[in-house]
């Protein structure tokens, strides 16, 4: 799989009037720094195995020169559109195109450096295909890469006076119907008590909300279950994790636990399983020495 991209700023955007380059992978704005360097983003493409297991991938390399000193004070600032549109092509077959739209922060620099920031679009598909396997599916946007074990972000930040580069990561979902899977399951606490650290890990790979209040996750035997008990829902290429105990849970996995004293995942090896509210499983994932 190969992508490419071209930026087109919103045609009414204050930021952007005297943008350059616009279709191209490269835009830029305002005039050039003391150093001669222009202020823009840049999109590199990237060649990649086209996963369909609801795991990330690279789409490619976002960099952003952030050279242009903004008027007025840090706590004040502007946003700008600034459309996105990826080309994908599979296994050397006609070009895909699917429009994504970013949100550009530009903060004031007057009274000190405030760094810039770029958002990624809701992970919603549009109406943009392609067919793998006889099975139709379009690509989201899943962020920029987490930090520290931490969830993938939905913005990344440049700090003023600087080149900054960023994966931007996305994932192939179905369209066709609902489709939810256990990603991992992390049987090993490696730190503290046994059980911190153990985690079973979600996805939706498919291009559908998914209501989730009721769902369970069994570990293997009875009594070892957690049930989602909010109105919580899955959007499109959404990860979550639930953690075996509250303790030592990264920042930003939305507290889900288990809340065991003990460890609940066999270290050896077993089967968790995932059931709707009715009782239809909707997902099992092997693992360990159950995976062989």
């Amino acid at each position: 799989m190969t992508t490419s991209a071209t930026w087109r700023p919103e045609p009414r955007s204050r930021v952007f009037g005297d943008m350059r380059g616009a279709g191209t992978d490269r835009i830029a704005w305002g005039a050039p720094d003391a150093e001669n360097r222009e202020t823009g983003y840049t999109f590199t493409g990237n060649t990649t195995e086209a996963r369909l297991d609801g795991h990330e991938f690279t789409v490619g390399t976002i960099t952003y020169d952030n050279y242009l000193r903004e008027p007025g004070s840090g706590l004040s600032y502007h946003t700008s559109t600034l459309h996105l549109t990826v080309r994908l092509s599979v296994q050397d077959g006609p070009e895909t195109e699917f429009p994504f739209a970013f949100t550009h922060y530009s903060f004031g620099d007057e009274d000190r450096d405030v760094p810039d920031t770029l958002s990624v679009p809701l992970p919603f598909p549009g109406n943009q295909t392609v067919t793998l396997d006889g099975v139709p599916y379009t690509l989201v946007l899943a962020g920029f890469p987490g930090v520290d074990d931490g969830p993938l972000r939905n913005t990344s930040s440049s700090p003023e006076g600087r080149t900054t580069t960023v994966e931007l990561l996305g994932m192939l979902v179905r369209t066709d119907r609902p489709d939810v899977a256990i990603r991992s399951v992390h049987h090993k606490g490696e730190t503290g008590r046994p059980q911190d650290g153990e985690y079973v890990e979600l996805v939706n790979r498919s291009g559908v909300i998914v209501p989730v209040r009721g769902w369970t996750i069994n570990a293997g035997d009875a009594g070892q279950d957690f049930t989602f008990t909010e109105d919580g829902y899955l959007a499109p290429a959404m990860t979550i994790r639930v953690y075996t105990s509250d303790q030592q849970q990264p920042a930003g996995w939305y507290g889900l636990t288990f809340r065991s004293g003990r460890p609940i995942w066999n270290d050896k090896g077993d089967t968790a399983e995932l059931r709707d509210s009715g009782g239809t499983v909707r997902a099992r994932h092997a693992y360990g020495d159950a995976a062989g």
